[in-house]
């Protein structure tokens, strides 16, 4: 996982462990590319349609929400939708 502002990012975690410490926070993970300025759908679509990379996925998040003492994480993959996979529930996806 990329962080893209590492020392703000430190200076949130920061104040809320001396000002705020019984806050849960659930850090926000998404698809959004900051260098090309847009929502990296295809990449998600990819990532989700292998087993392989969904797993090491799920194990890198894990990893991230253990080691950072965080409650959880909030996931936005936009755009996330592949060919020939359906983006309702209801329809198995």
């Amino acid at each position: 996982m990329q962080h893209d502002e590492p020392e703000k990012e430190a200076l949130a975690t920061e104040w809320i462990k001396a000002n705020a410490p019984d806050l849960k926070v659930l850090p926000l993970v998404n698809n959004y590319r900051a260098d090309a300025a847009r929502w990296d759908g295809a990449a998600a679509a990819r990532m989700l349609s292998a087993k392989k990379l969904r797993a090491g996925f799920a194990n890198e998040l894990y990893q991230f929400v253990r080691n950072g003492g965080y409650a959880g994480a909030v996931l936005d993959l936009a755009r996330a939708i592949s060919t020939g996979t359906s983006a309702r529930p209801s329809e198995g996806w």
